[in-house]
């Protein structure tokens, strides 16, 4: 009796092998979630969800892919996080792009919506059906602003942001989850400046 002939070319490593190479590579240097990075940026080459790699753990890579695997590994390796690899982070389960020079929304920052959403809630009752308003100051990604408006209702937002590249990608966010504001009645405006003074002088922006 013979075994099955290996669809695998010789020399071509699986999924399995990749990601436990590049984990041990990552482990070494100390990074911080060696196999959790591993499996994003193989998962982003490979244009799976991470549970596929699992799913096809024997499938083999690419020379192309082999080659993408390895230049994303080396870049992370010198220190690029993989956010900015992937031009992309999850926050609050919205997919968000994020790029170099915009800082990527932390995990903690999510406990700041878990505090302002019960409050905002309290207002919105005590409005009784009037719009609140919002400044979102260092808006960044746009991470805290979408992420209270994809819990509430009829609500205006000004993100302000010293940044011309942040209000960018800000404005990229915003226009993604684009369906999602207009569902819920959300107006959301956005202002290159550095706090209130800023705002009183474009009356444009008092709405």
């Amino acid at each position: 009796m013979h075994d099955e002939p290996s669809s695998q070319t010789p020399g071509e490593s699986t999924i399995t092998e990749i990601l436990q190479n590049i984990t041990f590579q990552f482990k070494t240097e100390g990074i911080a979630s060696p196999r959790l990075d591993a499996e994003l940026l193989l998962a982003f080459v490979l244009k799976l969800q991470r549970l596929d790699l699992y799913l096809q753990a024997d499938r083999p890579l690419s020379t192309i892919e082999s080659g993408e695997m390895s230049e994303l590994a080396k870049l992370r390796l010198d220190g690029i996080p993989v956010a900015y690899l992937l031009e992309q982070k999850e926050f609050w389960s919205l997919n968000l792009k994020v790029f170099p020079g915009v800082l990527i929304p932390r995990p903690e920052t999510e406990l700041l919506v878990e505090i302002a959403l019960p409050a905002m809630i309290r207002m919105q009752e005590k409005q009784q059906g009037r719009r609140l308003r919002v400044v979102d100051y260092g808006t960044g990604t746009g991470a805290i602003l979408l992420a209270i408006a994809s819990e509430l209702e009829n609500l205006d937002f000004l993100g302000v942001d010293l940044s011309s590249q942040a209000l960018k990608t800000a404005a990229i966010n915003v226009d993604t989850h684009r369906q999602m504001l207009e569902k819920s009645k959300h107006r959301v405006f956005l202002f290159q400046g550095k706090g209130l003074e800023s705002l009183e002088e474009n009356n444009q922006w008092m709405f």
